[in-house]
Parts: structure tokens; C-alpha cells; sequence
């Protein structure tokens, strides 16, 4: 996995627990959470882990993060980030300070 596609799901795991979310936006994390982790096998241990920026060479772990990502329509099937999407994903008062270096490193490469 490159750097690139770490840095998305840094911020894919970090808009959740980091920020306050409404009861329903949770609920639809949640959901993500668990369908993905059940379909990808990765472990509570090692998503905690990639949350605080510790990347295990784990395939399950990429895996969960790949669904994360196509599911929230932030990546292609075949690895390739949208851009456009995660942008749009950003709450406003994250926008100023994420969008540069997501806008600059999102075309870089696959997952």
C-alpha cells in the first residue's frame, strides 16, 4: 500500500472518531465498520492500530480499508481514489486544512 492511499484512510478512520457526528451518521459508520471488517477479517486490534497511525503489514487490514473506501465511493474497484469524492466527504470546517494535500498526493497512486 502506498502512501497515498494510507493517507485516505487515515482520513476515512479519522472524520469518524475524531469529529462529532450526528446519531444517524454513526449508525452508517458503524455498519461500514462492521460489514467490512467482517468481510475483509481484519481485527479490532488492527483497524485501532491504523486509527492511531500504526499500519500493521496486515492484507485483512488493507483489505477493510479498501472496503471503507469503495464504499464510501472514495476509491474505484481497482484501487484508484477519487478524488472529487473524498473532497466532498470533507465537513466544512476540515475542508481548508485537508483539501491541499488530499488535492495534491489523491492522484499518486492505487491501492
Amino acid at each position: 500500500m502506498n502512501k497515498i492511499s494510507i493517507y485516505y484512510v487515515v482520513l476515512c478512520l479519522y472524520i469518524p472518531t475524531v469529529l462529532c457526528v450526528s446519531e444517524e451518521m454513526q449508525e452508517i459508520i458503524d455498519m461500514l465498520h462492521n460489514t467490512c471488517k467482517e468481510l475483509s477479517g481484519a481485527t479490532e486490534e488492527s483497524i485501532v492500530a491504523a486509527q492511531k497511525g500504526n499500519f500493521m503489514d496486515d492484507n485483512n487490514l488493507r483489505c477493510y480499508m479498501k472496503c471503507i473506501m469503495t464504499e464510501m465511493s472514495t476509491m474505484s474497484d481497482d484501487g484508484i481514489v477519487d478524488v472529487e469524492a473524498a473532497v466532498a466527504l470533507l465537513p466544512p470546517e476540515e475542508r481548508a486544512k485537508l483539501e491541499p494535500t488530499m488535492r495534491k498526493c489523491g492522484t499518486q497512486g492505487t491501492m
